[in-house]
C-alpha cells in the first residue's frame, strides 16, 4: 500500500512536470515564431540604411535636375553634383535585400534597389546633357516617378513612415 501511494505520488509529480515542460515548450515555440515573423516583416539595419539613403538620393537628384533644367546654377557645378548623385545611385546595383526578410519583402526591396541603380546608370552617361535640356530632364523625371512607385511599394510593405523623412529635411 505504501509503495502504491509513493508510485501514485511520483506519477502526479511526473505528470505536473510534463505539463510544465509542455507549457514552456509552447511558450518558447510561440516566442520563436513571433521573432521569426518580426524579422521577416521589418527592415534590417543595412536595408533600413539603404532605403533612407535611396530616398534622399532620389530627392536630391530630382532637385538637381530641376535646377539644371532651368539653368539655375553654374553648369560645371551642376554636372559635378549630378555625376556624384548618379554614381551613388548606380552603386545600388551591389545591394540586395537581406535574406532574413520574407521572399516578398526581398523582391520588393530588390526591385526598388534595381530601379534606383538603373536611373543612376542612365544618368551617369548623360551628366553633360542635362544643363538646359528640358527633354532629357523630363525623361529622367518620369523615370524618377517610376522609381517612386517601387519605393512606395517597399514603404507600404515594411510600414515605413514617409513623413518622418520629410520632417528630417
Amino acid at each position: 500500500m505504501k509503495k502504491r501511494k509513493m508510485l501514485i505520488k511520483k506519477q502526479k509529480i511526473s505528470f505536473r512536470f510534463f505539463l510544465l515542460l509542455l507549457f514552456l515548450t509552447g511558450l518558447f515555440a510561440g516566442a520563436t515564431s513571433y521573432l521569426s515573423y518580426y524579422q521577416a516583416m521589418n527592415l534590417t539595419t543595412n536595408d533600413s540604411d539603404s532605403v533612407v539613403k535611396g530616398y534622399y538620393l532620389l530627392r536630391d537628384f530630382e532637385q538637381q535636375l530641376a535646377v539644371a533644367k532651368e539653368k539655375g546654377d553654374n553648369e560645371e557645378k551642376m554636372q559635378k553634383n549630378i555625376r556624384y548623385l548618379a554614381t551613388a545611385m548606380a552603386s545600388y546595383g551591389t545591394k540586395t535585400a537581406s535574406t532574413i526578410n520574407s521572399k516578398e519583402g526581398q523582391l520588393t526591396l530588390n526591385r526598388y534597389y534595381n530601379a534606383i541603380k538603373q536611373v543612376g546608370m542612365n544618368a551617369s552617361t548623360q551628366t553633360k546633357n542635362f544643363y538646359g535640356n528640358a527633354q532629357i530632364v523630363d525623361s529622367f523625371l518620369e523615370d524618377i516617378e517610376k522609381v517612386k512607385v517601387y519605393e512606395k511599394a517597399a514603404f507600404t510593405y515594411y510600414k515605413v513612415d514617409e513623413t518622418a523623412f520629410s520632417e528630417e529635411k
